[in-house]
């Protein structure tokens, strides 16, 4: 039993010792060589510094196109001069409220040492490319900052034909902007829409939660493996035929009006033209119409 407790001791001296010199390397200047290693290895993230921003002139399109590791915000004109600081990194909401960017403006913000997604315009459709998010690889980042790029596209008085993006652990912001359709795939993420006009919306989410605020018309489709759903569209009830299932969780509808909080967690009714189907696998389902938009 002593040898036993003789070896715990010594390991736990030797574990001591050595994250006492892995400490005094890192803060006697080694975070720069951790970038010069972090050069030759993709599992090791070296300290991003300050953010950096990059943006060009106004261009012209009519289609947002948007994939790989970035959170995607569009502004609509009434959301231009002042989004909603909580979804940007403090350095863009210094710039947008300085500069006021016009309509066709695209504001990228990320880490120093992270490559800006590429964005051109191809037969009028906007697209961004970032970096595959979910390559499998563990990767350990000595860096307080956020690395994820942050794009910003302002959209102006822009209607949109459609708006196209996929990603995986980063976020999708509509606010203010007008469109015949879009399709959002993604997983870990949180959807956010507000005052949007919608022609017809699918979304397709894992571990997602989608909070939308605006006009939707046409079919909303939402599919959705684990997370939330809170709809609030100022077209009355009516004007929707619904199809709303959740296997484990929640419905509530127009205010509390209609709840059902037991098995089987689903609702269904006729109307139109407009439709609302929604599936949830684990979690709740709010929808308001109407007078209680915005409640």
């Amino acid at each position: 039993m002593n040898r036993i407790k003789k070896c715990f001791i010594i390991c736990a001296a030797v574990f001591c010792i050595g994250t006492g010199m892995c400490l005094g390397g890192v803060f006697a200047g080694g975070i720069s060589d951790i970038d010069k290693v972090a050069k030759n290895h993709d599992w090791l993230v070296g300290s991003p510094g300050k953010i950096q921003v990059a943006g060009g002139g106004e261009i012209d399109f009519d289609s947002v196109e948007a994939t790989g590791n970035l959170d995607l915000v569009l502004l609509g004109s009434e959301y231009m001069k002042s989004p909603g600081d909580e979804y940007l990194p403090s350095e863009l909401s210094e710039v947008i409220s300085a500069e006021q960017p016009g309509e066709g403006t695209v504001l990228i913000a990320c880490g120093k040492n992270v490559e800006v997604p590429k964005n051109y315009v191809d037969n009028g459709t906007l697209k961004i490319e970032g970096n595959p998010g979910d390559d499998g690889v563990l990767t350990i980042n000595f860096s307080s900052d956020d690395v994820t790029p942050t794009v910003v596209v302002f959209c102006g008085d822009k209607s949109l034909k459609k708006i196209d993006a996929s990603n995986n652990f980063c976020d999708f912001v509509i606010q203010g902007v007008s469109f015949e359709k879009a399709e959002l795939w993604g997983s870990d993420n949180d959807i956010v829409m507000d005052g949007v006009r919608s022609g017809s919306l699918k979304i397709d989410g894992n571990c997602t939660d989608a909070d939308l605020r605006g006009d939707f018309f046409g079919t909303t489709d939402i599919e959705i493996d684990d997370g939330d759903v809170e709809i609030e569209t100022s077209v009355s009830r009516e004007e929707y035929a619904m199809d709303i299932y959740a296997e484990d969780g929640d419905i509530e509808i127009a205010d509390g009006e209609i709840e059902v909080d037991e098995k089987p967690w689903k609702y269904s009714c006729e109307g139109g033209p407009n439709k609302l189907n929604i599936r949830i696998a684990r979690g709740d389902v709010e929808l308001f119409f109407g007078d209680t938009l915005y409640r």
